[in-house]
């Protein structure tokens, strides 16, 4: 079982705390234009880049992976 990080959290978490790319960028100390590459699944950030994004969406670092859905048996 793996752990995959989900570049759709990045804009779900962002909308979810009410800010726009300007105020994220300017908490979270990232250009608007990383913070669109990272929603729009272009890169995958660093850990460091994505503690800077939770910390300025009120959030842990794990909201941005995804558990596996399991299979029914």
């Amino acid at each position: 079982m793996s752990i995959k990080y989900d570049h759709r959290a990045s804009k779900r978490l962002r909308l979810a705390s009410g800010l726009s790319m300007g105020d994220a960028a300017r908490l979270s100390r990232l250009t608007e234009r990383t913070i669109a590459y990272i929603e729009k699944g272009y890169s995958d950030p660093k850990a460091t880049t994505l503690a800077k994004l939770a910390h300025a969406y009120g959030v842990s670092v794990e909201a941005f992976y995804a558990l596996p859905r399991s299979k029914a048996v």
